[in-house]
């Protein structure tokens, strides 16, 4: 009986492994050299799969003043390696100040499913700049759509400020309206939705996003840049909702237990046998 119990559990433990999913997860360090812009600049970037599984057909691509950079695509970035990219960059503009630069970086998963991130960062041209003008992203979790609250604050006590703001998504997610002009009085506060709707995400994954907050003022231009995240979830109406994987083990134990107890029966009654057989004829 050990010996039975010993090899059930290790088969229910092997199957609680094959129940957890694996999953990519790439995480990405940027330096850009913004010595030489506006006519030319070099973003230096480094990925790692940090993950258990391996990302297919990586390539990053740098969003820069409206232009599009592309790196080289990797066919496969295995788990625990990494890859570096030198990708060269330009731009028409001229005036000081702080820009953003989006990474996006698109690649698959070993089903062939196509997934995507993005990551922003700034780059100064001649001159960085500190925005008087700030906002907040609250938190998302969302099935097949839901509203993403933004506020921005404008902390300029004399001045008010002609606002660009814009939306970036992975191409996981969209949404319909992803630019917005807001004129915002000095001291002031304004609130704000974007609908997001689900393309081609899966429940379970989790997105980085980013509302880019630009204006001039005195021959400068100003950049902020809100972090928000979005989380998929399961579409079901029962009040308990749990990951598939937990579904699984919760099932697997149910059929684990219901095999030893039926073992433990049998054994028993087969004792029981054996004993009445045992016993001697009068």
């Amino acid at each position: 009986m050990p010996k039975l119990l010993f090899s059930s559990l290790l088969i229910l433990l092997i199957l609680i492994n094959l129940a957890s999913a694996s999953f990519i997860s790439l995480t990405t360090q940027i330096q850009v050299n913004s010595t030489s812009l506006p006519e030319e600049g070099l973003v230096s970037l480094t990925m790692e799969n940090k993950g258990d599984e391996p990302a297919m057909a990586v390539q990053p691509e740098i969003e820069f003043t409206g232009r599009s950079f592309l790196g080289e695509a990797t066919s496969q970035l295995d788990p625990g390696s990494s890859r570096s990219w030198n990708i060269p960059v330009t731009t028409t503009l001229d005036t000081p100040g702080r820009y953003p630069l989006i990474l996006k970086t698109r690649y698959y998963d070993l089903n062939n499913y196509a997934f995507s991130s993005i990551s922003p960062s700034y780059v100064v041209i001649k001159e960085d700049t500190s925005p008087l003008v700030f906002g907040t992203l609250k938190p998302l979790e969302m099935s097949d759509s839901g509203k993403l609250p933004l506020e921005i604050i404008n902390l300029d006590e004399n001045l008010q400020k002609k606002i660009k703001l814009k939306l970036h998504l992975p191409k996981e997610l969209t949404s319909e309206n992803t630019t917005l002009q807001l004129t915002m009085k000095p001291k002031s506060k304004a609130n704000y939705e974007f609908n997001i709707e689900r393309f081609s995400a899966l429940p379970g994954s989790n997105y980085v996003i980013a509302v880019i907050l630009e204006y001039d003022e005195n021959n400068k231009h100003y950049t902020n840049i809100l972090r928000g995240n979005i989380k998929l979830v399961e579409n079901s109406t029962s009040p308990i909702k749990l990951p598939v994987t937990i579904i699984i083990a919760i099932l697997i134990i149910i059929a684990f237990i219901s095999i030893i107890v039926f073992l433990e029966i049998k054994r028993k009654k087969k004792l029981a046998k054996e004993q009445k057989n045992e016993q001697p004829s009068n």
